[in-house]
């Protein structure tokens, strides 16, 4: 029990702003119903405090109008504050949560930077390249799907099968065509100073994924700059492995 408890109280605290989203929409349109059914005894009231004046012979002003209708109006208020309660609170949760991931996707960057230059240091650069593309071919074997052995492979400047090292997606492509995408998102970076990894996807045709919107490139750490690797499959089909030199941070927008 204390450890059903305990995922629960985790899994609201990691949804808690799609969850206030969802409540303040709730709320919201909660509010929009209660004026709605408060209209027609707000408008009873108004004609009853109109018809008091008029027999007192008293000016009906704006002002008296807002003190007759407004008491209908209690659940709508305090229904839409609440409205906007919440949907503030989501928004200040969803900037504490992705400043947090800012700032653990910069740590492990760095320390990333700093083990592979302490590798290269103590192994040496010749070492480090064979262990970095052994490890780039595990991961090209568990993405490439096997083609059927009639296929005909294109090397040079035709497509062939290329792997995206971040999304483990394949797609048809050459270095030649990679290489003319880069350099047209690099000038639009110079212009609009970055752009996001989904500008890229779009480029290569990469369907983008549940992070490539949030990850990116500006114009202070640099252009775009990726690596290529070839490498050859179990069934033997060889495949051209895109790495980034310059890896997408987020929270790219920022500029510093």
């Amino acid at each position: 029990m204390t450890n059903f408890i305990g995922n629960i109280r985790t899994g609201i605290s990691k949804n808690s702003p799609a969850l206030l989203t969802a409540v303040g929409i709730g709320l919201g349109i909660g509010a929009t119903i209660s004026a709605v059914t408060a209209t027609p005894k707000a408008l009873r009231l108004i004609d009853e405090a109109a018809e008091i004046a008029e027999e007192n012979e008293q000016e009906f002003t704006k002002k008296d109008i807002f003190i007759a209708a407004w008491k209908p109006y209690i659940p709508s208020f305090i229904l839409g504050g609440l409205s906007i309660t919440c949907l503030i609170g989501a928004n200040s949760i969803n900037l504490r949560q992705k400043a947090a991931l800012a700032t653990a996707c910069n740590l492990s960057k760095e320390a990333l930077f700093d083990y592979r230059r302490r590798v290269v240091e103590e192994i040496g650069e010749e070492k480090e390249r064979v262990i970095n593309q052994k490890a780039k071919e595990d991961k090209a074997k568990r993405v490439v799907k096997k083609e059927p052995a009639t296929k005909t492979i294109v090397i040079g400047n035709g497509d062939y099968k290329c792997i995206d090292v971040i999304s483990n997606y394949p797609f048809s492509s050459n270095k030649n065509k990679i290489e003319a995408a880069i350099n047209k998102l690099n000038r639009t970076m110079t212009y609009d100073m970055y752009v996001s990894l989904s500008d890229l996807y779009d480029e290569l045709g990469i369907p983008h994924t549940k992070i490539s919107d949030e990850l990116g490139w500006n114009l202070d750490e640099g252009l775009i700059e990726v690596s290529f690797d070839s490498i050859v499959g179990e069934d033997g089909t060889p495949s051209l492995v895109m790495d980034y030199t310059v890896a997408p941070r987020y929270d790219f927008s920022k500029l510093m």
